[in-house]
C-alpha cells in the first residue's frame, strides 16, 4: 500500500536543522475546547510531503497527543462504532486497544533514574505531573522573530479556549526551548551528528539492507505487529506513530572533567564499547502518539486539509526516520525520538523530565 504523505507528520521522516524550537504541553479542559483546539492547529501541523521549490518554511509544527488527550477528545466514543466493546480505561484491559506502556507513566527505574534526586516528583522541575499532559507541541523556526510570534500566536489560542499550558519553568515563563548551535557542535562543546536509517518507504516488503516501514508507521499490515491493531483500529491509526519525549539536565563540566580524569584508565576493550554507541540512554518516555493529520481531521469531523508542507530537505523522498538529540544552551537537553517500535515493550508510556 503507498503512503500518503499528506498524511504523515514530517517528524516522522525527516530531522528538523532549525535554529530554535518550543516544546509545549497542555490540558484539555474538556471535550468541547480540546476538539476545537485541533481543528485550530490541524492545518498547521507540518507533513511529510516535498517542501515546496525545495525551500523549508519559516516554521514547522508538529502534534503529540499522549492516551489521556486521545481520551479527553472523545477518542473512546469513535473507537465503538469499530467495537462497542472497547473501553479506554485508566489501565490497560482486553478491550483496550492500546499497548500498557503507552497508557501508563514509565517507572523510574525504568528510565535509568537511581538517584533519589530523580524521584517523578522531581520531573518537569515539580511544576505538574506528567498523567496531566494531554497534548504537545513542537515548533521549530528559522528566525527569533518568528519563534516570538509562532509562540504568542499558539498562547493566545490556548489561552481563549481554556486550555492549560503545562510548563516546566512555570507559569507566564518561556517554554522549553531548543538552539542549534553552530557547525555542527553540540552543547559538549564538539561536533557530532545524527545518523539516520535507511529506510524503505516505498515497498510491502524492504529491499536488502533497508529498514522496514513499519517501525515507523502504524496501520500497515505486515510480519511486523501494529499497536493498536484490534479489528480495524489499524486501520484508523494508519499514518500515526509513537513519539517519545525527555527532558534531561546534563551536567557538562562535570562530563568534561570525568572524562579528562578517567581516560587514561580505559584499556583498549573498554574504550571500543565507549565509543560505538553501547552506552547511550535506550529508555525513552513517551509523551504522546504523532498522531497523522488525516486522523486530526476524522476525529474532529472536518474536512482534511491538503496543505502541502514538508518532507525531507532536498525536496525528494523522505529517509530520515528520528531525531534523537536535539541541542538547547546551558546544561538542558531536549531528546526526542519518533517511531513504531516493533514490540510494545521497548514503549514507555507518558514522559519523565
Amino acid at each position: 500500500m503507498p503512503i500518503d504523505w499528506n498524511d504523515v507528520q514530517g517528524i516522522v521522516v525527516r530531522g528538523n536543522n532549525y535554529p530554535r524550537s518550543w516544546h509545549l504541553f497542555y490540558l484539555f479542559p474538556d471535550e468541547t475546547a480540546g476538539k476545537a483546539f485541533l481543528r485550530w492547529i490541524g492545518p498547521q501541523v507540518a507533513t511529510a510531503q516535498p517542501f515546496p521549490n525545495g525551500e523549508r518554511p519559516d516554521s514547522l509544527t508538529y502534534l503529540g497527543l499522549s492516551y489521556r488527550g486521545l481520551r479527553a477528545v472523545g477518542l473512546e466514543s469513535l473507537l465503538k462504532k469499530i467495537n462497542s466493546e472497547f473501553v479506554l480505561g485508566g489501565e490497560a484491559e482486553t478491550a483496550n486497544p492500546f499497548p500498557e506502556e503507552f497508557i501508563n507513566a514509565p517507572e523510574q527505574g525504568s528510565l535509568g533514574d537511581t538517584n533519589p534526586a530523580d524521584q517523578p516528583s522531581t520531573w518537569w522541575n515539580g511544576q505538574f505531573d506528567t498523567n496531566r499532559i494531554h497534548g504537545s507541541l513542537h515548533i521549530y523556526c528559522q528566525t527569533e522573530a518568528i519563534a516570538e510570534q509562532r509562540l504568542d500566536d499558539v498562547r493566545a489560542k490556548l489561552k481563549a479556549l481554556g486550555i492549560v499550558e503545562l510548563n516546566p519553568n512555570g507559569e507566564d515563563n518561556s517554554p522549553l526551548a531548543g538552539n542549534t548551535l553552530a557547525d555542527r557542535r553540540v552543547h559538549f562543546g564538539y561536533v557530532d551528528g545524527i545518523a539516520q536509517p535507511d529506510v524503505d518507504w516505498e515497498n510491502e516488503t524492504p529491499a536488502a539492507a533497508m529498514v522496514d516501514r513499519r517501525h515507523f508507521l502504524l496501520g500497515y499490515d505486515g510480519p511486523i505487529a501494529s499497536a493498536p491493531r484490534f479489528a480495524r483500529t489499524g486501520d484508523f491509526f494508519r499514518n500515526s506513530t509513537y513519539m517519545a519525549f525527555r527532558w534531561m539536565s546534563q551536567d557538562v563540566p562535570a562530563f568534561e572533567q570525568f572524562l579528562t580524569d578517567s581516560a587514561p584508565l580505559l584499556n583498549t576493550h573498554f574504550h571500543r564499547r565507549l565509543t560505538c554507541g553501547s552506552c547511550w540512554p535506550r529508555n525513552w518516555s513517551v509523551v504522546g502518539a504523532v498522531v497523522c493529520p488525516s486522523l486530526i481531521h476524522r476525529s474532529m469531523k472536518i474536512p482534511r486539509c491538503n496543505l502541502a508542507i514538508p518532507s525531507c530537505t532536498k525536496g525528494g523522498t523522505p529517509t530520515a526516520s528520528n531525531v534523537r538529540f536535539q541541542p538547547t544552551c546551558g546544561l538542558r537537553t531536549l531528546e526526542i525520538n519518533s517511531s513504531r517500535r516493533s514490540s510494545p515493550k521497548c514503549l514507555a508510556c507518558s514522559a519523565a523530565g
